[in-house]
């Protein structure tokens, strides 16, 4: 089983109850984290024009507004729960090239700034803004920085399916 970049809007209660059966007796449950740039020269701004975004496009203030911080402090773990026993964690650091534009669009493919929780006027107010931020650290229209990528696997506490009782 694998749970990507989703998990933490599930409830994890619920969650590990329904999976724990699924799994089978050699088998682990596997966390990955990781596609965004870390400790890159533009952070701190590019933070702000994110929080900007997440007041135009919410009718409050999200929670994790304010957990954000730059720059980002390594983790420890990804998952906490009594139901989940780690049995293996690496975080590892990579070097990447991407075009301005792709790093922008891939904004969109987060729930954070999902073109369907804005209106396309927004949305290309995003794009200028970042284009902005953004041009200044790229050499010929490429930003080059690290992705912190973090995979932490382990067991999930198994009971049985009411049919086995």
């Amino acid at each position: 089983m694998m749970a990507g970049a989703s998990i933490h809007w599930m409830n994890w209660d619920s969650l590990f109850l329904i999976l724990g059966p699924l799994q089978s007796s050699r088998g682990n449950v596997v966390f990955l984290e990781g596609d965004g740039a870390v400790n890159h020269a533009w952070g701190y701004d590019e933070l702000e024009v994110l929080k900007t975004l997440q007041l135009d496009i919410n009718e409050e203030r999200p929670e994790w507004v304010d957990r954000v911080s730059f720059p980002a402090k390594a983790k420890e773990s990804l998952v906490t729960h009594p139901l989940f026993t780690r049995e293996g964690f690496v975080a590892v650091i990579h070097w990447t090239n991407k075009s301005i534009h792709d790093y922008i669009e891939i904004n969109f493919s987060r729930q954070s700034c999902a073109l369907d929780c804005m209106n396309l006027v927004r949305a290309d107010r995003f794009r200028n803004d970042m284009r902005e931020l953004l041009a200044p650290h790229a050499k010929d229209g490429m930003l080059s920085y690290d992705v912190s990528v973090i995979c932490e696997w382990g067991r999930l506490e198994r009971f049985p399916h009411r049919s086995e009782q």
